[in-house]
């Protein structure tokens, strides 16, 4: 019983101190996407002489990645309150159509390549944001 109860000891004392260690060197700091900044503001904006566009609605930059259907995807840095124009209007982009977009706080990245292999998992929001590594 004595053994069981120090190696429980032990155990639990290891586990603190993992707790109060540094990350190691390989360990990344991610933060949840920054969808929820953009998302609401998707559409052909006045504000964008009818462009499909979108406003950052945060208080903080945020980095947005979109790709148009057939288009190269780009990035943009967003301040607080800024307007992203894609430069698509209407009838020749259709928002229903094949487009997609990844929005991280500046100084974040999706922590999948932003790429039409990866469309399923940007499309439905299951990617995180991993800090930039300087």
């Amino acid at each position: 019983m004595a053994r069981v109860s120090s190696i429980l000891g032990l155990a639990i004392l290891l586990g603190a101190l993992a707790l109060l260690s540094p990350p190691s060197a390989g360990a990344q700091q991610t933060k949840p996407h920054a969808e929820p900044c953009v998302e609401s503001g998707w559409g052909y904006l006045r504000s964008a002489d009818g462009e499909f566009a979108t406003v950052n609605a945060c208080n903080y930059s945020v980095d947005v990645w979109f790709a148009g259907p057939g288009g190269a995807p780009r990035q943009v840095t967003l301040a607080p309150s800024a307007l992203f124009r894609s430069g698509l209007r209407p009838p020749t982009f259709d928002w229903n159509q094949d487009w997609m977009y990844a929005a991280c706080q500046t100084g974040f990245a999706p922590n999948v390549a932003f790429s039409s292999a990866n469309k399923d998992i940007i499309v439905k929001s299951q990617y995180a944001c991993v800090k930039i590594q300087a």
